[in-house]
């Protein structure tokens, strides 16, 4: 697992920081699958502000 510290991940401006329950659903999202698919990786990250889409 890859992981940052705060100095090398800060938000842009106008990006919303993930909540806890954002993680969650993720996980569950991966352990709900049926048995033949194989979730490798899960990257769960801010979607950009509005003005830079």
């Amino acid at each position: 697992m890859q992981r940052y510290s705060p100095a090398e991940r800060l938000p842009r401006p106008g990006e919303q920081d993930l909540a806890d329950r954002d993680i969650a659903n993720a996980v569950m999202y991966a352990i709900s699958q049926p048995q033949h698919i194989d979730v490798n990786e899960i990257l769960v990250r801010p979607t950009p502000p509005r003005d830079e889409i």
